[in-house]
């Protein structure tokens, strides 16, 4: 076959059904490559560049055309119409399912399947988180109206305390108010002397207990955790 490109004519022969159209594909892109390398080097690169546009515009043009009359014909229509029915019976589909698995009981089942597993899974990351940070003893601390709060890791816990008087200092006889009285471990920055204990866990430390039963209660908490 004689096919003309630009100036040129160039010889081509049929292919097979199955492999033409990619060689053939694959040999005019290679054609019309080495088409505008010759006359690019005969007419110049702006001659061979203006033709090219051109058949550019050309091959633009017939495409138009072609939507154009589709369009006219109602081919284009008709394409757009069976695409959008095809995306409606897509959705359609889709609900009907869940519908029908809602009215079954399969819907509810899913979702609650679903969050049983959600909640097992974060049971499971917070046991571990916990069992990775270990047994823990929080005590609050209050000192001029301010409280502190302070996580204990260890079973010696780096101050003394005693009871308080009304006055401030500390006296043998319980009051119902026991301050820390000296900070034995330097690396407990948060912890001074003179802070009042309000809170053993999440226990109140209340004004009616006596020494006896504060040092009990303490004892019992450190005794979860591991020696220092």
């Amino acid at each position: 076959w004689l096919k003309h490109f630009g100036s040129h004519w160039h010889l081509s022969t049929p292919s097979s059904s199955n492999m033409g159209a990619s060689i053939s594909c694959c040999a005019e892109g290679q054609a019309k490559a080495a088409e505008f390398v010759n006359e690019a080097k005969e007419k110049g690169l702006v001659e061979a560049s203006k033709e090219a546009a051109t058949e550019a515009g050309e091959a633009i043009k017939e495409k138009a055309e072609q939507l154009t009359a589709d369009a006219q014909s109602g081919k284009l229509a008709e394409d757009i119409k069976e695409a959008a029915t095809s995306a409606a019976e897509t959705a359609k589909e889709t609900v009907t399912t869940v519908v029908e698995d809602a009215k079954s009981g399969k819907l509810q089942e899913d979702l609650t399947k679903a969050a049983a597993d959600a909640g097992a899974a974060l049971t499971d990351v917070t046991a571990a988180a916990a069992a990775a940070m270990g047994p823990t003893v929080t005590l609050v601390f209050e000192q001029a109206g301010k409280t502190t709060e302070v996580k204990f890791t260890k079973r010696t816990l780096g101050f003394e305390y005693g009871a308080q008087k009304a006055g401030g200092c500390c006296a043998a006889a319980p009051t119902g108010k026991f301050v820390v009285t000296k900070v034995t471990n330097p690396e407990l920055k948060d912890v001074k002397a003179g802070m009042l204990i309000k809170k053993i866990n999440e226990e109140e430390v209340p004004a009616t207990m006596e020494l006896g039963e504060f040092k009990e209660k303490l004892a019992v908490a450190v005794k979860t955790l591991p020696e220092a």
